[in-house]
């Protein structure tokens, strides 16, 4: 999301040691499977890496939370990479209210949360730049914030 690209692997199945095939059923490998699943029902090649999303919570020092933006700017994409609370500019979509959904990472599940005012389409000639904080959700490692335009 950040302008790299996902990686994933163990010792045992990079080398082919014996035994790698194992590594198939690690938990890893399981989410490698849902980052599959939460892009492909995304238009992904329509987003590039937006690290401006963020007002503030980029890192933790020792994680890095990243964001990615569709070019039309009606969604984002947020992972945040640990217990965290950020605080992310909702004029970054482009709508007059964003509907906000969790989804956990490990597992696939989907919460809505809420929709929120983002600023935009206000009837003045500029946005007004509202931010919003938004916190992992308890009992999640991390998390993905998916922020959508209505």
């Amino acid at each position: 999301m950040a302008g790299g690209f996902p990686t994933y692997g163990q010792d045992q199945m990079w080398r082919m040691e014996p035994n790698w095939e194992r590594t198939f059923d690690t938990p890893g490998a399981g989410h490698v499977g849902q980052l599959k699943e939460i892009m492909s029902s995304l238009p992904w090649w329509e987003m590039a890496p937006d690290q401006g999303v963020f007002a503030t919570g980029v890192s933790s020092e020792r994680t890095l939370n990243t964001a990615m933006r569709s070019l039309s700017g009606d969604r984002v994409l947020i992972y945040l990479s640990s217990q965290c609370t950020v605080f992310v500019h909702l004029d970054k979509v482009a709508a007059a209210k964003a509907k906000a959904t969790w989804i956990h990472p490990g597992t696939g599940e989907r919460r809505a949360a809420r929709v929120y005012r983002t600023g935009n389409l206000n009837g003045k000639t500029f946005p007004d730049g509202q931010t919003q904080f938004f916190t992992t959700p308890g009992h999640w490692e991390d998390a993905v914030l998916l922020l959508e335009g209505e």
